[in-house]
């Protein structure tokens, strides 16, 4: 009841306060998709759903390594939505990719080796598939699908010492460039949370930009190393993900923060 409430309310927030997405972009952040009811998992037919509402409104669905592209050399980031998925399920391969080709919508995935060809189990007793490595491989191939890392079992590193912390990232980038056999420079951060430091090192130590979970949207003066990205999942009715992908969502950032 008090979560339907929550519901209900949200949804009139975004309903009174629409604004057009403009000169900015959106972050879409996604993990599984299927029919279990984990709260982070997303049914088949919603995620077709919210693709075919970025079709049919001429959204310019890009790599997320296009987005930052664009961002660094002070290009048009406008209109702009990136898909982007965490912990590379064996969804992506089954139910996200014949959804990709069907719409042809690129997608970006945040994983790491140590996740490859295993299972994850969740705190509430899900247990999911991860990618095999011939799945990462079908899914390069496919020309609609790029790998970035994140660090092993997803651990913080604003709580180790910074030397560590750095080794941690670059040991996962190598440990998925072996995999991949290409670039992976762009980084998500575990559980959105980083120091300073570390954000000053991946800007001055050859990578492109990283991700955050904080949300909100992307304008021309967006630090590449610090992307907010837009959760989507099971609760996320289909009011909030418009939002999510119109400036709706920096006005719920901004209410939020009062």
């Amino acid at each position: 009841m008090v979560r339907a409430l929550k519901t209900f309310l949200k949804d009139l927030f975004f309903i009174a306060n629409r604004r057009p997405l403009g000169a900015r972009a959106s972050i879409l952040s996604y993990h599984n998709i299927g029919t279990d009811r984990a709260f982070f998992t997303v049914h088949p037919a919603v995620l077709e759903k919210q693709l075919r509402y970025l079709q049919e409104k001429k959204y310019t669905v890009v790599f997320l390594s296009e987005l930052i592209r664009r961002l660094r050399a002070g290009g048009n980031v406008e209109g702009c939505i990136a898909l982007t998925f965490n912990d590379g399920f064996e969804s992506v391969h089954a139910d996200v990719l014949p959804l990709l080709r069907k719409y042809a919508m690129p997608a970006s995935v945040f994983t790491t080796v140590e996740y490859l060809d295993t299972n994850i189990q969740t705190s509430d007793g899900f247990t999911f598939k991860t990618l095999s490595v011939s799945s990462v491989r079908e899914l390069i191939a496919s020309g609609l699908v790029e790998f970035f890392p994140q660090t092993q079992h997803r651990q913080p590193l604003d709580g180790v010492a910074f030397e560590q912390a750095a080794a941690r990232v670059e040991q996962a980038r190598k440990d998925l460039e072996s995999v991949i056999k290409r670039s992976a420079s762009v980084f998500a951060y575990p559980k959105g949370r980083y120091t300073h430091k570390l954000v000053e090192y991946l800007r001055t130590n050859a990578w492109d930009g990283a991700v955050t979970t904080a949300e909100g949207l992307v304008s021309g003066q967006t630090d590449p190393f610090l992307l907010p990205r837009n959760s989507i999942d099971s609760r996320t009715t289909f009011t909030q993900f418009k939002g999510k992908v119109e400036g709706t969502i920096d006005a719920y950032v901004a209410r939020r923060a009062k």
